[in-house]
């Protein structure tokens, strides 16, 4: 959208596919990488989200907002049975696209 709140059909005829990456392994985070990236977790079907903010304050060894967690390393092993390798990479900040306006994936008829 523009500052009009129009679609900007420029945008649109730039950009007529969006690039799916699939991380390496082993992992190796670069910020560039993310900088207003839309992610999709393993771990949730079907959800997108739009990185906000790489917040290099933050690793996954740093203390997790609330007290059913110690760490993002304990929350993804004990929440989703991920295994965090790299200790030292930067944390996301995202915010969820509802799937109401979530125009980026193809809708299938049911």
């Amino acid at each position: 959208m523009n500052d009009k709140q129009e679609i900007n059909w420029e945008i649109i005829e730039t950009y007529q596919d969006l690039e799916r990456i699939i991380p390496n392994i082993p992992f190796h985070f670069r910020t560039s990488d993310y900088e207003l990236a839309l992610v999709t977790p393993s771990y949730r079907y079907n959800a997108v989200y739009i990185v906000t903010r790489v917040c290099d304050d933050l690793t996954p060894e740093s203390c997790f907002p609330n007290e059913d967690f110690d760490t993002y390393t304990h929350y993804y092993k004990e929440k989703h049975g991920l295994i965090i390798e790299n200790l030292q990479q930067s944390m996301l900040e995202v915010k969820p696209i509802p799937i109401k306006i979530n125009y980026i994936k193809p809708r299938y008829n049911k």
